[in-house]
């Protein structure tokens, strides 16, 4: 008969061996059975990191729902009625057949592709700060670029405010001259006038334009200072931002052109929506966007909107200084033509008086001469020459007549008082001529004054003219007066 094989428990009372020597096979498979599970999780570790510890109080298939939740699919009602189901988001292998999207496996053992992969990291991590740095000294390419233009721009308003403060300058100078000039004038012409309150006026105004342009220089000069220095900035970002891009051969503008970085590509640029989408990366000393770069590009915005404020205060200045100028120039002249004019209407006037006064001159000579003339008939002859005239107060009629007493003509009292009226006008008419003399010879030296008056004027309108031309520069202006 075959022989029965009895089974055996571990805790039966059937072994015939003895406890002890039980007892350690027991220990051994407890070790065996341990070392394999032990093995077994170790293994799985290595692919995919440890989860969390189980809850024995949680039934093991409540725990598997709860892992696997998270990597079904999701249900969402579609308009029309339909259910659409798209897997979680996340890196992992995306299972439809099952509906599932478990996450993926990390491998805790360095694989045989280890070196590669970390290769192809390192390329990658190289290309994208090569990137970075292209795409930064490409910006700070544009942001030199954009500050040398301003300061360009700038220094050229600058030569042209310059050639309008020259001219400011040659403005006074001409107002000295003017001033100088007519301080020749006769001193019945230098009785204070409009043109000299207008030449005073136009002095003060040509002195706060001057002060007013030298301020605007001398702004506009530290502006561009700081705009060389921080070009020289930009410029030395730029060149050490460009060390490390010698194996990218890609143009700087094509650059700019494909980062779409829309919010710092101009210092111009007013702020946009794009702002928020494409900020600034923060600055960082080991990353491609230093602090270096990012205070030279910071001065170089502020500097940019300062400079573009001094730019519009200097044309706005230049355009006030030129109107003003040219305004108070041709109000000076035309009040020097109108003095010419009425200085030659008050000389025709002394003229025509002139012209009236020779003939008052005549007629009171004349007078005068006819006067002498009666005066020596009245008085009666003078000399031997003239005995046979027959109105001397001694002739033979009157002798005759007078033998009786009582018998006196009054012919020689109206000769008398006919001579003493004769005495009279002849005096009054002496002095009207000398009168009438010096009222010429006045007359002649205000027409004198009157024509030097007109021709200091007119000298005057002539050197505001010359120098003010276009062409004549202060330098030359000045040669002139030392001359």
């Amino acid at each position: 008969m075959p022989r029965v094989k009895k089974k055996l428990d571990l805790e039966s009372e059937d072994w015939i061996g003895g406890s002890k020597w039980r007892k350690e096979i027991e220990d051994t498979i407890q070790e065996t059975q341990s070392l394999k599970e032990r093995c077994r999780q170790n293994a799985v570790a290595m692919w995919h990191p440890e989860g969390p510890p189980r809850d024995p109080n949680v039934a093991r298939h409540l725990v598997r729902e709860a892992c696997l939740a998270p990597w079904r699919f999701r249900m969402e009602l579609v308009k029309g009625g339909g259910m659409l189901e798209t897997p979680p988001l996340g890196k992992g292998v995306t299972l439809w057949w099952g509906k599932i999207k478990p996450p993926a496996w990390k491998s805790r053992l360095p694989l045989p592709l280890l070196r590669d992969m970390t290769t192809l990291q390192t390329t990658k991590q190289i290309q994208s700060y090569t990137r970075g740095c292209r795409l930064v000294a490409a910006r700070l390419n544009r942001a030199g670029d954009q500050v040398n233009q301003k300061m360009r721009a700038l220094m050229k308003q600058r030569e042209s405010s310059d050639r309008v403060l020259s001219i400011v300058r040659r403005g006074i100078l001409i107002n000295q001259q003017c001033k100088k000039l007519r301080s020749y004038r006769p001193p019945s012409e230098k009785v204070p006038d409009q043109v000299d309150e207008l030449l005073e006026k136009e002095r003060q105004l040509l002195l706060n334009l001057k002060k007013k342009l030298e301020q605007d220089l001398g702004i506009s000069e530290s502006v561009v200072k700081d705009l060389a220095k921080c070009r020289s900035s930009l410029e030395s970002c730029c060149q050490q931002r460009l060390l490390v891009v010698e194996f990218l051969n890609k143009c700087l503008e094509d650059v700019l052109g494909t980062a779409r970085r829309k919010s710092w590509l101009y210092l111009s640029r007013a702020p946009t929506p794009w702002a928020e989408i494409n900020a600034t990366p923060p600055p960082s000393p080991v990353g491609t966007y230093t602090p270096e770069c990012a205070v030279a590009l910071e001065m170089a915005r502020q500097l940019y909107s300062k400079a573009h404020d001094v730019l519009r205060q200097l044309v706005r200045n230049q355009a006030l200084v030129q109107s003003q100028q040219e305004a108070t120039f041709k109000k000076v002249n035309q009040n020097l033509a109108q003095k010419m004019e009425e200085t030659m209407f008050l000389k025709e006037l002394l003229n025509v008086s002139s012209g009236l006064m020779r003939g008052t001159i005549n007629r009171n000579e004349r007078f005068k001469r006819d006067l002498e003339r009666t005066q020596g008939i009245v008085q009666g002859p003078a000399t031997v020459n003239y005995l046979e005239i027959r109105e001397k107060l001694t002739r033979p009629m009157v002798r005759v007549y007078q033998r009786h007493v009582g018998t006196q003509l009054p012919e020689a009292t109206r000769l008398g008082q006919a001579s003493q009226c004769l005495d009279k006008f002849l005096t009054h008419t002496n002095q009207d001529l000398v009168e009438l003399h010096a009222a010429q010879k006045n007359l002649k030296s205000c027409m004198r004054d009157k024509q030097l008056g007109y021709n200091v004027d007119y000298a005057t309108l002539r050197l505001r003219q010359h120098q003010n031309h276009r062409h004549m520069t202060y330098e030359a202006a000045q040669r002139l007066v030392q001359d």
